[in-house]
């Protein structure tokens, strides 16, 4: 995965902005265990880190993805409370596919909670920061500031991206210009019997 996030850094009492830009690499075993390496550009105080989780440290309560829309949406309300609506979803189903492949059946239970979810709206072709097209589902909170994109696969549903942006709101207009709050990049989801790196 890649991400790019929004660094806010406040000295002297004056605030600064800049992007940090994040590569992962994140292994998991169906027994809960797994591995994470992440190298951060540029490097702050921290650049790179690499973690071992024991089994069962990486599922907690939650376990594999579920392949039934009944099982998902109790997976998604045990992440972020329902009330928090669409927007929460599409940071959930993110959250859950950052250390989880989704099978089959559990893609298509993804497509079906967003086809139930109110306050989605449907986007026929998004590009995402790789150049690969897919289809957009998106949601708006706090009035319209802060959107949620959750980019899919139009094929398979495989989640290919998840960004999160703020939209300046203008006096007496509508909001124009987004800035890009954090934005996670899916390059690849493979399966592997050992957590080494590639040579």
């Amino acid at each position: 995965m890649q991400q790019w996030a929004a660094d806010t850094h406040i000295d002297a009492g004056h605030a600064t902005s800049s992007v940090v830009v994040f590569q992962h690499r994140y292994w998991r075993a169906d027994n809960g265990s797994g591995r994470a390496i992440s190298l951060r550009h540029s490097p702050g105080p921290q650049p790179a880190t690499d973690e071992t989780y024991p089994a069962g440290a990486l599922d907690g309560s939650i376990g594999p993805v579920a392949a039934d829309p009944a099982g998902l949406t109790e997976q998604i309300a045990s992440i972020t409370p329902p009330f928090l609506g669409a927007p929460a979803v599409l940071d959930a189903i993110a959250g859950l596919t950052t250390w989880r492949t989704p099978d089959r059946d559990a893609r298509t239970a993804i497509l079906a909670l967003l086809t139930d979810t109110e306050g989605l709206t449907y986007h026929p072709q998004v590009r995402d920061r790789a150049g690969r097209t897919g289809v957009g589902v998106s949601a708006t909170r706090e009035n319209g500031i802060v959107r949620g994109l959750l980019i899919l696969h139009p094929t398979t549903g495989e989640v290919l991206a998840h960004e999160r942006a703020h939209f300046q709101l203008l006096q007496g207009q509508q909001p124009r210009t987004g800035r890009v709050e954090d934005y996670l990049l899916f390059c690849a989801h493979t399966r592997t019997s050992t957590t080494n790196t590639p040579g």
